[in-house]
């Protein structure tokens, strides 16, 4: 799928899931899934010529009434709460890094230890 079409799909699910039609661009990146700034300046050029997106003066985009209509909510999974965040992280990252993960989720400092 196009990046383009990635990011119009995660501003729908914005949209739809939270009641918010204002999104960062910095914040598309992590939403999105998308990797690399010059990826994500194409696609929102790409996606503001269609007129699926608008710019706002307060460095947020939104979609359109149309984006709405071109976009497929159900293609992109956005965590509600932190336990589906942590879920889908741990699905993401290596088997052997889960363990440290896990351990660092409480947000405290932790000593190194030397095996």
């Amino acid at each position: 799928m196009p990046a383009y079409m990635d990011i119009l799909n995660a501003l729908a699910a914005v949209k739809v899931k939270f009641q918010q039609n204002k999104v960062k661009k910095t914040e598309l990146g992590g939403i999105s899934k998308i990797k690399g700034a010059s990826t994500i300046r194409n696609a929102l050029k790409k996606l503001k010529d269609f007129g699926w997106i608008v710019y706002n003066d307060d460095s947020t985009v939104s979609i359109t009434e149309e984006g709405m209509e071109k976009a497929d909510i159900d293609d992109i999974d956005i965590p509600t709460s932190n336990e589906e965040h942590h879920d889908q992280v741990r699905s993401e990252i290596k088997k052997s890094d889960v363990a440290m993960f896990d351990a660092l989720l409480d947000g405290l400092p932790h000593d190194k230890v030397s095996g």
